[in-house]
């Protein structure tokens, strides 16, 4: 009886418990459908909220609202398609058509709204970055050309016909050199020590001068010829002398004649050959003192570009291996553009060739500042669904010396089309 009861006891027990469960599964229930109400209604309403937007009805959005509708700084935004036959791309991801005719764009380098003037199918981008142009000669690295040691870091002083002006003690004189000092194209940034490739110069330039003594010298081909003529002349006396008197000069003498006579014009040929082997050797002492120069001229720093000393690595005194890097010069008039575009609403050549407009604001400068350039590159490969492109702009500098543009920098572009 005891043991009925219990059995009678542990099925109630069981049956509570899977009524309760069941209790907890049907809220669960219930609750997801009111949710799915509820984010149904709320997507409506700012659906509703995005055309009023689009279509340009300000008084049915709120402030706060219309700033929902911008994207924040940790979106990853950077096309903004605009004009009314361009597919218009999802909130979360680019800026409104609104956004831009309004000139209230989000600048994702600070975090400021910087106004933009932007037509109806021009293309605004963010995070643009400024570079220094490739192989256009927009950045020098000096290094030294051989080892030694440095015995003068700065500008050579020259007059006014480009000759070094020299001190008191014959040495030639510099100017110091320092970060940030303007040089031009050609000027003489130092030097190492070449006292000892001076001094082979002047030995090449001593063997030159015999060389080119030695081909001076023509007497031996002058004698050849003489001696040639001679022999000429007595062989072929003796052969008139025999046609007029027959046996007057034996054969044998006439053999040893004609041999003379042969071996005199072998001698001019031989004298010219040596005097076109002392022309070569004259050739050859003319480059080995051109190599002199070059090695003197290699241990010269020659600034390759109009710019200005961005880095010193070396200081005077010190010695130098072949490759070690010296100085670091940039210029800054030309700046490069790299950006990218969304290959979803453009291809490379709807905005290849096209104007652009940049538009900088710099710290503590309330002033927003703009200036032109021009697409000249898109590649045509996608990465990550965009098309990467490269733009030229003129740089500006200000009277202080300070540039616009600097590398390295994150701008606003508007590409006009």
């Amino acid at each position: 009886m005891k043991k009925q009861r219990e059995n009678k006891s542990h099925i109630l027990t069981s049956a509570g418990r899977n009524t309760f469960l069941w209790l907890i599964l049907i809220s669960g229930l219930l609750l997801c459908l009111s949710g799915n109400s509820f984010l149904r209604g709320q997507t409506n309403t700012e659906k509703k909220e995005r055309e009023a937007f689009l279509k340009g009805d300000t008084k049915s959005v709120t402030p706060s609202q219309t700033s929902a509708a911008v994207p924040s700084l940790s979106d990853d935004s950077f096309l903004t398609p605009s004009g009314d036959n361009t597919q218009t791309p999802d909130v979360s991801t680019n800026i409104l058509t609104s956004d831009i005719a309004a000139g209230n764009i989000t600048d994702y380098s600070g975090g400021n709204s910087i106004p933009v003037e932007a037509g109806p199918n021009d293309i605004v981008l963010h995070d643009t970055v400024v570079q220094l142009p490739r192989g256009e000669g927009s950045e020098a690295v000096i290094c030294a050309n051989g080892q030694g040691l440095l015995v003068a870091l700065g500008i050579l002083v020259t007059d006014a016909e480009g000759n070094p002006v020299l001190d008191e003690n014959g040495k030639e004189q510099y100017k110091p050199l320092v970060r940030g000092i303007p040089v031009k194209k050609g000027e003489v940034l130092g030097k190492q020590k070449d006292n000892e490739l001076i001094q082979q110069r002047i030995i090449a330039e001593q063997q030159l001068l015999v060389a080119q003594k030695e081909v001076e010298k023509t007497l031996e081909v002058e004698v050849a010829q003489a001696a040639c003529t001679v022999a000429e002349y007595a062989y072929k006396r003796a052969d008139v002398l025999n046609q007029q008197i027959p046996g007057a000069t034996p054969q044998e003498e006439m053999q040893e004649k004609l041999y003379e006579w042969i071996r005199a014009k072998k001698s001019i040929e031989q004298a010219e050959f040596n005097l076109d082997v002392k022309r070569e050797v004259v050739k050859v002492r003319e480059a080995e003192l051109s190599a002199a120069q070059v090695e003197i001229e290699d241990r010269r720093f020659v600034s390759p570009i109009d710019g200005f000393i961005d880095d010193i690595m070396q200081n005077e005194g010190q010695w130098l291996r072949e490759g070690d890097t010296i100085l670091k010069i940039v210029r800054f008039d030309k700046m490069q553009l790299f950006g990218k575009i969304d290959a979803r609403y453009y291809t490379p050549e709807m905005i290849n060739g096209k104007t652009i407009t940049v538009y900088l604001k710099k710290p503590g400068n309330t002033q927003i500042q703009t200036t032109e350039g021009k697409i000249v590159y898109v590649r045509q490969i996608v990465e990550s669904g965009y098309f990467y492109f490269y733009a030229e702009v003129q740089n500006q500098c200000n009277e202080s010396g300070y540039w616009l543009l600097n590398p390295g920098s994150i701008v606003t572009v508007v590409i006009r089309r």
